[in-house]
């Protein structure tokens, strides 16, 4: 997930009479640069904590949206109004590698709902990272911060501007793993973005247009072991100084291990994280990404969706779980379902890349 809302919501009807939505994009590889991708828009219902009919595990059915094998690999999606883009990302010619400039959106609003190109970033972004609304505009960044490509996006104009540079020295295609990748992310009610890497903690200042870093720091939540990937990595802020996200528990025996949602309180003066509250767990699988988000950045109504999306060897079963919660202190578990779908890994890998309110 990023920290992304659907800034179309409106505020006045209760939360109890109106359907929340999600969208989730799954990402279909089937070869080195051989990528597709689908949304979906998933319909919760109301999530007012009542009864649910029992039933089985759902499949995928009918995506708002399929994009084609030629677009860029691992791209960054978000949504703004009634429109989906999708920017950044690898592309390879002739067996060059490069970063394509390139932005598309889909007006799911008209019919069709045909994709277009609008105007391109300043730099391509290798897994752009995007942090929005704030204000009405998104900020991405490349997940690799030395790329030096931080830049903000105005959707109501169209625009791009580039912005200060986190402090670190501009490498090209630098290797996978590194010392500047971010881990986690976050932003706090303060209008400060910030993030980890294996070298420090990095915060910007929205308002301010700078950058601050500490390299005796580090948020949490993200991924710091090999069997858990985190595409998102985020972290939501919630009401005061707490903030939700995942984290591994650890056990003795490797196979017990557990994928936990949990909130940390952070101290923003000396950057660090206590308090651990536990709220729910699912048993760690090969492939595991997972995705908090907000629903009360659109809704304002206090409630938080959860995907955890995981693919399990021995059935050949790619999982997601969908779960939503009331804010604190107790976090009641308001809707959930499961959906499933069996293929074999060695032929294609498929997985949730991103989600976002709707």
């Amino acid at each position: 997930m990023s920290l992304i809302s659907h800034s179309t919501a409106s505020s006045s009807s209760s939360s109890s009479s109106r359907n929340h939505k999600i969208c989730l994009v799954s990402e279909f590889q089937r070869g080195c640069f051989d990528y597709t991708y689908e949304v979906f828009v998933i319909d919760l219902g109301s999530c007012s904590g009542g009864r649910q009919r029992r039933r089985g595990p759902r499949k995928f059915r009918n995506p708002l949206l399929q994009i084609p094998n030629y677009f860029p690999m691992s791209m960054g999606f978000f949504a703004f109004e009634s429109s989906i883009y999708f920017l950044g990302g690898i592309s390879a010619f002739e067996a060059e590698v490069f970063l394509p400039r390139d932005v598309f959106v889909c007006d799911t609003s008209s019919s069709g709902s045909t994709i277009k190109k609008v105007s391109g970033m300043n730099r391509g972004k290798c897994y752009p990272v995007i942090i929005g609304p704030v204000d009405g505009k998104f900020y991405v960044i490349s997940k690799c911060l030395v790329y030096r490509d931080f830049e903000k996006f105005d959707p109501k104009l169209g625009s791009w501007d580039l912005l200060c540079q986190p402090p670190v020295t501009y490498r090209p295609f630098p290797d996978e793993v590194n010392e500047y990748c971010i881990s986690a992310y976050a932003l706090s009610n303060d209008r400060k973005i910030l993030m980890s890497t294996p070298s420090g903690f990095f915060s910007y200042d929205i308002d301010m247009d700078n950058w601050y870093f500490n390299p005796e720091a580090s948020i949490p939540f993200g991924p710091c072991y090999m069997r858990i990937e985190i595409p998102s990595e985020c972290a939501v802020s919630m009401s005061g100084d707490r903030f939700l996200g995942f984290i591994k528990e650890k056990e003795e025996d490797e196979e017990d291990c557990h994928v936990v949602l949990g909130t940390y309180r952070y101290n923003s003066n000396e950057h660090t994280w206590d308090d651990f509250q536990h709220i729910y767990a699912w048993p760690m699988k090969y492939e595991t990404s997972v995705y908090p988000m907000s629903m009360s950045m659109s809704w304002g109504d206090g409630l938080f969706c959860v995907i955890v999306s995981e693919y399990d060897l021995d059935s050949n079963t790619h999982c997601v779980s969908i779960r939503v919660f009331g804010g604190g202190p107790n976090f009641k578990c308001l809707h959930s379902r499961q959906y499933k779908e069996e293929y074999k890994m060695k032929r294609c890998v498929k997985n949730i890349s991103a989600a976002f309110p709707w």
